[in-house]
């Protein structure tokens, strides 16, 4: 078993925390080609909290008394920067969606946080559709190649019981023309030898 970087998460850790199924999440990161054996990267863990809508709360760290900064109040309608996490989750989903060549911080008026974790849900939630529209789409393809492949068959068999039909009237007439064959042959005979 290989060891965790010091700066990845393990996949046990991160379904504790969020509460999700390791299953579900380990068959995700399976599916879309997230490393797991050594952990999870940042990376990685940013992919999955999209892809599972996690929405974490900003938090706000207060100053450590060591430090001499004087705290300055902003108004929430004043320009907010984003902080790093949220940065980096909104740079991974724009350059799987946008695809730029590179990105940069964004700033944006109004809470940020709030702003962007709409674009994340909203995003979890078109690939959701995207996935489930993609599964419905390949589940009516087979239906319908196999209705399709089902109904040939039945014309055919169709065709063929009424050859089947058309062919057991012929020998049933053929039969009563043999059997009426056989009577004349045994009154023949009769004749012959009485």
């Amino acid at each position: 078993m290989s060891e965790q970087s010091p700066s990845s998460t393990s996949l046990h850790g991160f379904c504790k925390t969020y509460n999700l199924s390791k299953t579900t999440v380990h068959r995700y990161c399976r599916d879309n080609g997230i490393p797991t054996s050594s952990g999870l990267s940042v990376e990685a863990v940013e992919r999955l909290k999209v892809a599972f809508n996690i929405m974490e709360p900003l938090q706000n760290k207060a100053p450590s008394s060591s430090t001499n900064s004087k705290i300055v109040y902003v108004p929430s309608s004043h320009i907010e920067v984003l902080p790093q996490e949220t940065a980096s989750a909104l740079g991974l989903l724009h350059s799987q969606v946008v695809k730029p060549k590179t990105f940069r911080s964004i700033e944006m008026n109004g809470t940020a946080q709030t702003l962007v974790g709409q674009v994340i849900q909203l995003h979890g939630q078109v690939q959701t559709m995207k996935a489930t529209n993609d599964q419905t789409e390949a589940s009516l393809d087979e239906r319908e190649q196999t209705i399709e492949q089902a109904y040939e068959v039945a014309l055919q068999l169709g065709k063929d019981a009424k050859a089947e039909v058309e062919r057991n009237q012929q020998l049933g007439e053929r039969s009563e023309e043999v059997g009426a064959k056989e009577e004349d042959l045994k009154k023949l005979l009769q004749k012959l030898f009485l």
